[in-house]
């Protein structure tokens, strides 16, 4: 199927331009994660997924052993052990990634995990040629590169970026077989299983691709016309009943598989524990820290309904979020004003795009679900916007196209210097992409001590690093031989791993040489001493080193 209408753009020559404009950009964009994948640090969750991971190859490995996984006897899960009511299908993967091809086990997993990102590129690709051809499809893989979030996140988000995969997938898959109703063909089927239950595989909440699947095989029979390319579809849609049952049970029983595979704890409960997990994902209650948002420090569990929507409008690329909003202005403005021009099966495939974006944040709000670190909990939505964000500016250059031939190029000149820009910003943060804030913000230099910057810890990795060159500058006669002990603040695994074997992590500041924070909740200034190396991005400070072996280790007044 297409949706593509015939376009100055749709010309061969246009289209073998794009076409391999957007294999150049896959193979860039592969030499790109192969470059930089080690420059990533060990984010916060990243130690306990890790070892989620090589617990499931020894549970299979061991006889399937249960009580290898700290599972509460209770059944009352705390922060500490939270990671098991997640699926383990990706842990899984990159814990066999790691056992199979060796080296550093956190950079193979980010390796594996930035791969997975790509995949979701790819999928975006995909939508946005299935709703625009080759440009818009060029277009939307670049604007979603380039987000820097996604992008940030694609190398060391553990549940998240993976996620993210399988819902841009989930949602290509769908809109791709609307006109096809009610009868899947085998292999739709199967990817539409795959896709769904990868997503299951990882948190539960991925049942919400089968419960789109009910969604749209509901609407179908209630109106069939609207999934029907030429609008006259028989008017007895319960004839396809059977078929439509047929592909639901076969999606179904996939996803189930692949949710089940590797996650030991449902295993012991198929049917009951998984449930017991979607309650649990749906009243999160296992981290009640301080969040930093409109510079104040609040509970995660008081901060405001509008906290998520409020990020996205920071968050986003100014282009990526100015073509959405327009999009959908001009999209709303074409059906108030000529509905009679727009075939149906456009509009119920474009009303479901936007539905993919705007519900799973909407019934979040709604529930009262508790929501933190800035939007990382909904990345899966992100591809979806880059989606309608591409899609949105090839109209706009198709819309020149039509009516003003000679500004067209220039048109596209201005996409092409916006993504530009951008791209030099990714660079000024690389790796810590995921700091990002737009100029609504005030960029990142305005969004400091008002919004969350590296809450995960990742500058940890570039702040050891400074501060090892900072004492074989200062000190190389003893660099290697004598004993240095260095306090973390947080999640000292993020810089621990960085360490050579005479640095020793101490618990506490008062036994330390060295002190080691990032900004998140003031850690850098619970301790006094010399900052002897900083990590800064834009002009912002993420994470500092002190050394306390002169100056009293006393708290800051302002901590």
């Amino acid at each position: 199927m297409s949706l593509r209408p015939g376009t100055p753009s749709d010309t061969v020559l246009y289209s073998i331009l794009y076409k391999w404009l957007s294999v150049a950009l896959l193979i860039g964009g592969m030499v790109a994660v192969l470059w930089v994948y080690r420059d990533y640090g060990i984010i916060w969750d990243e130690p306990n997924h890790h070892s989620y991971g090589e617990g499931i190859l020894a549970y299979f490995s061991g006889g399937m052993d249960i009580s290898i996984f700290p599972v509460p006897a209770d059944g009352q899960f705390t922060a500490d052990n939270a990671f098991l009511i997640y699926g383990g299908l990706f842990d899984t993967v990159v814990a066999l990634a790691v056992a199979i091809f060796g080296g550093d086990e956190f950079e193979t997993r980010h390796l594996v995990t930035a791969l997975t990102g790509v995949i979701g590129i790819v999928g975006a690709w995909k939508l946005g040629y299935l709703f625009g051809g080759f440009r818009a499809a060029l277009i939307t893989a670049l604007i979603l590169i380039l987000e820097p979030t996604y992008f940030g996140m694609m190398f060391n988000n553990p549940k998240d970026t993976p996620f993210a995969t399988g819902y841009i997938w989930t949602v290509y898959l769908l809109i791709r077989n609307f006109e096809h109703l009610p009868k899947i063909s085998l292999g739709e089927a199967l990817k539409l299983g795959l896709a769904i239950g990868w997503m299951t595989g990882i948190r539960v909440p991925g049942v919400l691709g089968i419960a789109y699947f009910g969604l749209i095989g509901t609407l179908y029979f209630l109106a069939p016309s609207w999934f029907s390319a030429t609008e006259t579809s028989e008017q007895r849609p319960f004839r396809g009943f059977g078929p439509l049952v047929k592909s639901g049970l076969i999606i179904g029983g996939i996803c189930y598989f692949l949710m089940l595979l590797c996650w030991p704890w449902a295993q012991q409960n198929p049917l009951i524990n998984p449930y017991e997990a979607y309650k649990a994902f749906s009243a999160f209650q296992f981290w009640n820290g301080f969040v930093l948002f409109d510079g104040a420090f609040t509970r995660a569990a008081d901060l405001p309904r509008h906290y998520l929507f409020q990020y996205l409008l920071v968050k986003l690329p100014d282009l990526m979020l100015l073509s959405v909003f327009l999009g959908i202005g001009l999209g709303a403005y074409r059906l108030v004003t000529r509905p009679a021009a727009i075939p149906r099966l456009h509009l119920s495939q474009h009303g479901f795009l936007i539905f993919a974006i705007v519900f799973p944040p909407t019934y979040a709000i709604l529930s009262g679900a508790i929501v933190y670190d800035t939007v990382r909990h909904f990345l899966f939505i992100i591809p979806v916007i880059a989606v309608v964000s591409g899609v949105t500016l090839h109209q706009l250059v198709l819309l020149a196209e039509r009516t003003r031939p000679r500004i067209a190029p220039l048109a596209l000149a201005a996409i092409a210097l916006s993504l530009s820009v951008q791209l030099w910003i990714n660079v000024r943060l690389h790796p810590h992409q995921y700091v990002y804030y737009n100029s609504f913000a005030g960029g990142l230099a305005g969004a400091d001590g008002i919004y969350e910057t590296d809450y995960w810890a990742n500058s940890y990795k570039e702040a050891v690093e400074r501060m090892l060159a900072f004492v074989e500058r200062t000190e190389p006669e003893g660099y290697s031989t004598k004993e240095y002990r260095v306090n973390i603040c947080g999640p000292f695994l993020s810089g621990a791993h960085y360490l050579p074997e005479n640095f020793k992590v101490v618990p506490s500041p008062q036994e330390a040489d060295f002190f080691v924070a990032f900004t998140r909740v003031n850690c850098h200034k619970s301790v006094l001493g010399p900052t002897v190396a900083s990590v800064n991005r834009m002009g912002v400070l993420l994470s500092v080193v002190k050394d306390l072996r002169t100056d009293p280790v006393e708290p800051d007044s302002d901590g």
